[in-house]
């Protein structure tokens, strides 16, 4: 009798753990069965949203894309991705459905809407040595102009840059006018119709 509870417990703490493993490791088996995660945006330019397919596996796969009455193909090498929008002869809107089939596996996505900010700041490499460059996309015409801080608290450096007149839809800064973005730097963008945006350069 007093076996039961230690056999019990045994039995209990072994099942606990193999759903913690399958908590653990169904996901990535579930994720692993379909190589191309597939994002939607915005189209900069034009109508539309554009697809993005990204191949995140080592392996070549061939996908095919159906949408809006049309099916193309595409052979997509490991971890590039491949994009589809109104140029090449897909406008998408809010509702439309599209299904990638690689090999005998499909799935289905549905574009949803969004809700898309006044501008989206990014940093990206430099093309020359190891800084970064702060990227800010205008989304909307709406936003006129505006104003960025780059603060460096390692050493105290501040820095202003004003953009009143959007040449593209992209303003960049970078070494070229005069602040090389690095780790732990703080930016600060405002202007006229967009919420404050604070960021660290990680």
């Amino acid at each position: 009798m007093n076996h039961h509870p230690i056999v019990f417990k045994n039995t209990m703490r072994a099942s606990l753990q193999l759903l913690v493993l399958l908590l653990l490791f169904t996901p990535r088996l579930v994720a692993e069965e379909f190589p191309i995660v597939a994002t939607d945006r915005k189209a900069i330019t034009g109508d539309g949203y554009v697809i993005t397919m990204k191949n995140t596996s080592d392996s070549s796969f061939r996908i095919t894309f159906s949408a809006l009455g049309k099916t193309v193909q595409k052979v997509v090498d490991a971890s590039a991705t491949w994009e589809l929008g109104h140029a090449e002869g897909f406008t998408l809107a809010v509702g439309d459905k599209y299904t990638m089939t690689v090999g005998e596996k499909t799935v289905e996505r549905v574009i949803l809407e969004k809700k898309i900010p006044p501008i989206s700041p990014t940093f990206r490499k430099a093309l020359l040595g190891s800084s970064l460059v702060l990227v800010v996309q205008r989304n909307k015409d709406s936003v006129k102009g505006i104003q960025v801080v780059a603060v460096r608290p390692t050493t105290g450096e501040k820095k202003i840059f004003t953009n009143s007149a959007w040449v593209t839809v992209t303003y960049e800064i970078g070494h070229l006018e005069g602040w090389a973005f690095q780790k732990g730097d703080k930016v600060t963008i405002t202007g006229e119709g967009i919420e404050k945006i604070e960021l660290t350069v990680e």
